[in-house]
């Protein structure tokens, strides 16, 4: 029921976006997912996410990323390997405007997370859901392409914390 509202919610977010938008924009982020659940168990799987976005006003984007694990890796001391099959979420997107070639932001949104174990005593999965925030910089190349460094807070429930840094790659149209 969740998923449901959430896909709803980033229909509308976005189908409205698209009748006002003054630009849309997509892009790439590799992500190193570190991952801490305590007691040693810290895993940093590499991510690649797809994102587009569409800016509603100035300043201001909707944006949503849909991702998955490129690179898996194992809990220190074990043979557990670690990904997420799927990670993705709906973000308000927030940048400093008319800026000239640098472009701080800030995001806040929903993250969804499928996380994946795998060991010789079999695997598991399980599914999960939490508020996101995360800053970033852009350095713009050239017209509608920029590259940039960011930060992102992705999940922090019952002791288990997921925080990303990713390299972005975004071109607008």
């Amino acid at each position: 029921m969740i998923k449901q509202k959430a896909l709803l919610a980033a229909a509308l977010v976005l189908g409205s976006g698209v009748a006002m938008a003054e630009q849309a924009y997509v892009g790439a982020n590799l992500t190193s997912m570190n991952f801490n659940a305590g007691q040693d168990l810290e895993a940093a799987p590499t991510n690649l996410s797809i994102n587009a976005g569409l800016v509603l006003g100035q300043g201001i984007s909707a944006e949503l990323r849909l991702g998955s694990t490129v690179d898996a890796d194992e809990f220190k001391d074990t043979d557990t390997e670690v990904e997420f099959n799927e990670a993705g979420g709906l973000f308000v997107r927030a940048s400093v405007p008319d800026t000239t070639t640098f472009t701080p932001y800030a995001l806040v949104g929903y993250s969804s997370i499928n996380l994946e174990t795998n060991s010789a005593g079999g695997s598991t999965e399980e599914r999960d859901h939490d508020i996101a925030y995360g800053f970033g910089l852009e350095y713009k190349v050239a017209g509608n392409m920029s590259v940039g460094a960011e930060w992102m807070d992705y999940y922090r429930k019952d002791g288990v914390d997921l925080v990303g840094y990713s390299l972005t790659a975004r071109m607008g149209f």
